[in-house]
């Protein structure tokens, strides 16, 4: 019998019972017909509060949930916002720029224009788990291993009535996708208006699907094939990836809401109806000249806010923050108004927050390590897609007046890979209020004029941040500093560029050239070059730094790079697979590298075995390291002091690192 059928009989069963048990009642009478319908009733009820329906049950073959049945509902015209397609009418070339924008292709509906992967036909395995994946018509469908019946066996471990025997498959449709810049994520129409995280990734960069456990800088021990099981859309990504999005959640069940989906013109501008009808009634009633200027449009432009107000915008999804009234999130009414305070309705954490505060600590209660996990030491921030924390933290903020939109723009862009100004990817944005330097650029940076070694953002905003497999730009605006190297981990901008010297050899300089205090060093620091110090002794988040530095282009002029690839290939069975998927990229970035590759998902064994060849490879290569010397490790004849490297890789900082982008 189908469970289609059986629920359709237990719902007869249970409106017989129900006539029968009342029925009794009003006769006053406990006969055995009544007590039968109150067994009956009893029984139906039972079987409801245990979810035992189609789209609940462990054993269904296909499962039928409805798009529209999970996909967060439009906000109400209470709240004013209009969409983005409301502002195109007037607004046709800043529309056609947003539109180009990562930001507006977010979040999309899964359609045969918005899914990237290649889909229809593909089969996907990995760790004993094998997913059928096939396109019907317009819709997306995957075969795969029933996850509410995974969720089930792990959430009944130990408990009496856990399911027991092999685990059936289902069909689910990917309803959402998210992403359209580095990589894409896959969502599952899910039971009680979830949307479920599809547990494979497509790395668009790469052009391949990849588990979602080693899509990230997360320990092996982390690396759960369970962990998509419990990753909910609506629980965190709607908040961000949505205009005015809300989780909804009651119970265990989401009934999302959003304006809109994606990033849309209302996230940075505010709802648009009530500008709309102002510029409405503009055209049907013309002021007179007089009264032109005491008109004001509701609309908000970042530009013309105060500096702090213009980054808030920005920081209501580009920054830490819980929000400060936890019921907020179960509200349709939006907490944050662009244009005024995020402080006043957001906890934004930082790294020098006071942890006592009740707030902080339950943040810390359920998670003890949220703090080391998203900052350096130095309170600097180590993860990706949050710029307004390390902006805090600058003196160009917060004694000047430098905003998000002082470099960057959501119209007028270069590209839309960062969304620079015009002119702003060299110093012309530092030199508008530090003009000081204009005319002796090279006199302040000791680099000769056209290098990286005087691009401002190199040396004051290095690439300590982590995220997507690579290293970006900190947006902590300071100045180099071995001894805050020493201090808190962080690596100093200096030896990320000069790849080959030590950080002895910094501290000189930086003395020199800037009177900072000399700094006592330990003796590594002044035999061996800091680079390999941190990829082969830090801990995971300095080893993917430091594995993306060797193949970024600039480190590669300055240090050479002819003697990178041994160390590297050190990376290749690191127990993180972030750190080496960022070395298997660095390492194809190398002269007579470009055709070599290998797999980040396969066995240790093969891992071990893919170092051996790069090591191989790099013998082969008639090319003498350039300055061969102690610092970098390798003798003039391109022998490596494998004693050190070993006693390194002993010493190597194993503390857990979970960068949670």
């Amino acid at each position: 019998m189908s469970l289609k059928v059986l629920y359709a009989l237990s719902a007869l069963l249970l409106a017989i019972s129900s006539a029968t048990f009342l029925m009794a009642l009003r006769r006053r009478r406990y006969d055995r017909a009544g007590w039968s319908a109150v067994i009956v009733l009893l029984s139906c009820v039972a079987t409801y509060m245990l979810g035992l329906d189609p789209e609940s049950d462990g054993r269904k073959t296909i499962a039928h949930r409805s798009a529209e049945s999970v996909l967060p509902k439009r906000l109400e015209a209470e709240f004013g916002y209009t969409g983005s397609s409301s502002c195109r009418e007037c607004h046709v070339e800043e529309h056609e720029s947003w539109r180009h924008s990562y930001h507006s292709k977010m979040t999309r509906l899964a359609t045969p224009e918005s899914v990237m992967a290649p889909f229809d036909g593909v089969t996907l395995e990995h760790a004993g788990s094998t997913y059928h994946l096939e396109q019907r018509g317009d819709e997306f469908w995957v075969e795969l291993d029933d996850p509410d019946f995974q969720r089930q066996v792990i959430r009944s471990k130990g408990k009496p009535g856990r399911p027991t025997g092999d685990v059936p498959r289902v069909h689910r449709q990917i309803v959402m996708t998210t992403g359209s810049h580095h990589k894409q994520t896959y969502w599952l129409a899910g039971l009680r208006g979830r949307l479920e995280r599809f547990r494979w990734n497509y790395r668009l960069d790469d052009q391949r699907w990849i588990p979602m456990e080693y899509d990230f800088l997360v320990p092996q021990s982390r690396q759960s094939p369970n962990s998509h099981l419990f990753s909910y859309w609506n629980n965190g990504c709607i908040q961000c990836h949505t205009v005015a999005g809300k989780s909804r959640q009651s119970n265990g069940v989401f009934n999302s809401r959003a304006a809109e989906l994606g990033i849309g013109c209302e996230a940075c501008h505010g709802p648009g109806a009530k500008h709309v009808q102002f510029q409405e009634n503009l055209k049907q009633n013309p002021p007179a000249d007089s009264d032109e200027g005491s008109l004001e449009d509701p609309i908000v432009n970042p530009v013309g806010l105060p500096h702090q107000r213009a980054a808030q915008v920005c920081a209501q999804c580009h920054g830490f923050f819980i929000e400060k009234k936890s019921n907020d999130r179960k509200t349709d009414k939006p907490s944050y108004h662009v244009g005024g305070d995020l402080h006043e309705v957001r906890h934004i954490i930082r790294y020098s927050q006071d942890r006592s505060e009740s707030w902080m600590q339950g943040v810390l209660k359920t998670n003890p390590n949220y703090l080391e996990n998203r900052f350096w030491d130095d309170g600097t921030c180590m993860v990706t897609g949050r710029p307004y924390t390390g902006l805090l933290e600058s003196a160009c903020f917060q004694r000047g007046e430098i905003s998000c939109i002082s470099c960057h723009s959501m119209h007028q862009y270069e590209e839309t890979d960062d969304q620079l100004q015009p002119g702003k990817r060299g110093n012309k944005a530092c030199l508008e209020c530090h003009t000081t330097y204009a005319d002796n650029i090279q006199e302040h940076t000791h680099h000769l004029e056209d290098s990286t070694g005087s691009l401002c953002y190199n040396c004051h905003m290095p690439h300590t941040t982590y995220g997507l497999f690579k290293a970006v730009h900190s947006h902590r605006i300071d100045s180099p500093s071995v001894a805050n190297s020493v201090r808190s981990g962080r690596p100093n901008a200096c030896n990320l560029c000069h790849l080959n010297r030590t950080q002895a050899w910094s501290s000189d300089y930086l003395s020199k050239w800037y009177g900072l205090p000399e700094v006592e060093l330990e003796q590594d620091d002044h035999e061996i070059a800091a680079s390999l110090l941190w990829l082969l002794r830090g801990d995971a988040a300095q080893r993917a730094i430091l594995a993306w530095h060797m193949g970024w282009e600039a480190a590669r002029q300055t240090s050479g790079q002819e003697w990178l690839a041994p160390f590297l290939a050190h990376c290749l069975d690191d127990p993180y697979s972030a750190v080496r998927n960022v070395a298997r990229r660095s390492i194809r970035k190398l002269p007579g590298f470009e055709k070599w590759d290998y797999d980040i998902l396969v066995p240790v064994d093969q891992q071990i075995e893919a170092k051996l060849q790069v090591l191989e490879l790099w013998r082969q290569r008639t090319v003498v390291p350039p300055q061969a010397a102690p610092p970098i490790l390798i003798s003039p004849t391109k022998v490596i002091d494998q004693e050190n490297v070993s006693r390194l890789q002993r010493d190597r900082d194993n503390s857990p690192i979970l960068i949670n982008e």
